[in-house]
């Protein structure tokens, strides 16, 4: 057993090394503490952080009913992408309440599979000709940016397709973003074609190089409002001699051009 005054006597001439070793301790314990950056605030120097979709917590979600504001004029033609920067195109990664008319929803997701055209279980179906559901897609792989990297355009788009030797055929494109008041707001373009006796192809539908460009829904888009939008789509009536009627989904994309500052 150690008396008082052999202890003090240990505290004394050990006093130097206790106080470094405390001021080492704290300041670890403070650095510890403030390592955590949260995920929606892009690092310094790196990437732009992209989160896991599970981290993001998005406004109130627009539900079917809501009408959206159509899109009028011809397609826009995309802006060329700056030398240094790129395209960029993804996915849909989780499809939102595959419920309602549409059969087989997982069907849409990921890029299109080749000669999926008669393969029910690789696409999303509709055989309700009157059906208003929309299939939607709520979340996409969307990619960091680089240091510097900006979007300078965004575009959608539907792969789909009805029965061959059909006409009258028409898709809408809806698309839910985020608007500058932090609220969700939804737009809509229209799609219409024919298809021959011998086309069961399915083809990307809103037309241009990367689909319908909705860059002017934004002043400004970062690749967190990119993973705000949701997309959905819908089915017509159309002239269909097969009698079936059904209308086909095989893969939804955002694509987004870039530049480097």
């Amino acid at each position: 057993m150690f008396s008082n005054w052999n202890v003090s006597r240990w505290v004394n001439e050990h006093r130097a090394h206790l106080v470094i070793s405390l001021a080492a301790m704290l300041t670890f314990g403070i650095l510890a503490g403030c390592s955590e950056i949260s995920p929606l605030a892009p690092q310094a120097g790196g990437n732009e952080s992209v989160p896991e979709s599970q981290t993001i917590v998005k406004p109130t979600r627009l539900d079917d009913s809501v009408e959206p504001e159509m899109a009028t004029g011809p397609m826009d033609e995309p802006v060329a992408a700056d030398k240094a920067g790129r395209v960029l195109t993804m996915y849909a990664t989780q499809m939102y309440r595959p419920d309602g008319h549409w059969a087989n929803a997982n069907g849409a997701l990921g890029a299109p599979v080749a000669n999926d055209n008669q393969n029910a279980n690789l696409f999303a179906y509709n055989d309700v000709m009157g059906s208003t559901y929309l299939l939607r897609a709520e979340w996409f792989n969307v990619p960091a940016l680089l240091p510097r990297e900006v979007i300078t355009g965004v575009y959608v788009d539907v792969n789909a397709r009805y029965d061959a030797g059909t006409s009258a055929n028409a898709m809408r494109l809806s698309a839910d973003y985020i608007g500058t008041d932090g609220l969700y707001h939804r737009v809509a373009r229209d799609a219409t074609w024919t298809q021959t006796t011998s086309d069961d192809l399915f083809r990307w539908r809103m037309g241009g190089a990367y689909g319908w460009n909705i860059t002017s829904l934004r002043p400004t888009w970062t690749i967190n409002d990119v993973w705000m939008i949701e997309l959905g789509a819908r089915r017509f009536p159309n002239n269909d001699f097969a009698g079936t009627s059904r209308a086909r989904v095989n893969a939804f994309k955002i694509t987004i051009t870039t530049a480097i500052l």
